[in-house]
């Protein structure tokens, strides 16, 4: 699968997310045609009592090595399963 020029430029900005936000890691990441999966890691809470989400996203607190492990390998062969997912043409 190649990225599109849209693909790329979101590529480019999650690895540059560091670079902006001192308390953040990307610990992992795919672009897909059609949404991102990615493990971030915030170290420092400055929005305790904020809501950070946005409607239409899927996020889940990774809470421990077992499920870091199982969310890692899904990141790793999602692009393997492109083809099977329903919005696949």
């Amino acid at each position: 699968m190649q990225p599109s020029h849209i693909g790329r430029f979101v590529e480019e900005c999650i690895s540059d997310i560091p670079n902006h936000h001192k308390d953040a890691k990307v610990w992992n990441h795919v672009v897909m045609p059609n949404h991102v999966h990615i493990i971030l890691q915030i170290t420092q809470d400055n929005n305790v009592g904020r809501e950070i989400s946005q409607t239409r996203f899927h996020e889940h607190i990774i809470r421990n090595k077992k499920a870091f492990g199982t969310i890692m390998m899904y990141i790793n062969h999602n692009v393997e399963n492109w083809d099977k997912d329903c919005f696949y043409e």
